[in-house]
């Protein structure tokens, strides 16, 4: 639902856009159509619940799980004034590639499961105030999503959905390139999954659900058209 209005919200905005005048030099000199590439720090943590049942194996176990990665990325948007010193920012980025977490659904080996994601994007809108012909700071609200594939016995939890929440700033070069500095994080919707298993011959059934969140720091380098 939230990407559905997010594509309506920024296809309005575009054909508005080719109706209006500009406003501002200021919010003028960030308008346009733009393309960058970025390095982010991601920091992930999983809240967990694993429950088991079935033979002698029937028990709930919570933890907590980190990880921390810098990984490349790029982005693509529009800029549109919507004021004197206001633009309206409508992007796409994305981590190309594909990240492996190897784990072990129960106490056999037969239940050995990998999961793997990718195609990791995010569709943003921002409201960007410009503080002059070269500065800016925003305010991000994106809905983000990744491919989930799992091998192995354990059913496959479904695709990554969540919301991310940013604010950043923007140097706009008269040459047209830019440099944009981005902190945030995403809050994902919880995952479940089953694994199965046997112990002493006995068949068990392996639960997990799983609340994960990412916090990022990102800077961009990229070309304003």
């Amino acid at each position: 639902m939230v990407k559905n209005i997010l594509k309506f919200v920024a296809a309005l905005a575009i054909g508005t856009s080719l109706s209006t005048s500009s406003f501002a030099d200021g919010a003028d000199s960030h308008a346009g159509i733009y393309l960058g590439f970025s390095g982010s720090a991601y920091g992930l943590e999983m809240d967990g619940k694993e429950t088991s049942a079935g033979g002698d194996n029937n028990n709930t176990a919570t933890g907590t799980a980190g990880k921390f990665a810098l990984i490349g990325g790029g982005e693509i948007g529009y800029s549109m004034t919507a004021g004197e010193n206001w633009l309206f920012d409508f992007g796409y980025s994305m981590i190309p590639g594909e990240a492996k977490l190897e784990t072990n659904a129960s106490d056999t080996t037969d239940s050995d499961a990998t999961m793997t994601v990718d195609n990791y994007y995010t569709l943003s809108i921002s409201p960007t105030y410009a503080v002059s012909d070269s500065a800016a700071l925003y305010f991000k609200l994106g809905y983000t999503e990744a491919d989930v594939a799992v091998t192995g016995d354990i059913t496959n939890p479904g695709n990554l959905e969540g919301t991310t929440l940013a604010i950043g700033s923007r140097t706009q070069m008269s040459s047209g390139i830019y440099v944009r500095t981005e902190a945030g994080y995403t809050q994902f919707d919880g995952l479940s999954s089953k694994g199965k298993g046997s112990t002493g011959g006995v068949a068990t059934t392996t639960t997990y659900a799983a609340d994960p969140t990412a916090a990022y720091g990102r800077v961009t380098i990229g070309m304003k058209f």
